[in-house]
């Protein structure tokens, strides 16, 4: 959530901009497609990147809530997963190749600033900043129940 404005990852019907007022009341601002299915959405400013299935990591302009525009795809090389973001970076998974790292700071076409290889395929992303590490900590749920930990700082 965004302010008032909640972003919905809605499966075969892409990005959904919802905007819920302060009695509680949901009313849809905006939406568009994405080429597959959408599975997570994560926002950094007025962009928003979407893990769907078929084209990656969908790169979308959320300045205007009514009139969401899309800017390109990333392709992964497996199916997205899941995305993240802290800051001006954001992180993606697919099954079975691993983590993309994306810096949304850089201007023109999204690209992974880097990428990690995974020994199972991953299907989730937690982000945390616990007290006890020096700085922020990536985790990676992946085949078989184990996790993957990254010092992303």
């Amino acid at each position: 959530m965004v302010g008032s404005l909640v972003y919905l990852a809605a499966d075969f019907f892409g990005l959904g901009i919802v905007e819920v007022d302060s009695a509680g009341t949901p009313t849809l601002r905006g939406s568009v497609k994405t080429p597959g299915q959408a599975k997570n959405v994560a926002v950094i400013g007025t962009k928003a990147l979407v893990a769907d299935h078929m084209s990656g990591v969908d790169h979308i302009d959320v300045s205007n809530a009514a009139k969401p525009v899309t800017l390109g795809s990333f392709f992964l090389d497996g199916y997205a997963r899941d995305v993240v973001s802290a800051g001006s970076l954001a992180y993606a998974v697919d099954a079975p190749t691993g983590l993309y790292i994306f810096d949304l700071s850089k201007s023109g076409p999204l690209e992974a600033v880097t990428t990690v290889q995974s020994a199972s395929a991953p299907g989730s992303i937690v982000l945390a900043d616990p007290p006890s590490a020096p700085g922020p900590t990536l985790a990676l749920l992946v085949g078989g129940g184990s996790l993957q930990v990254y010092d992303v700082s």
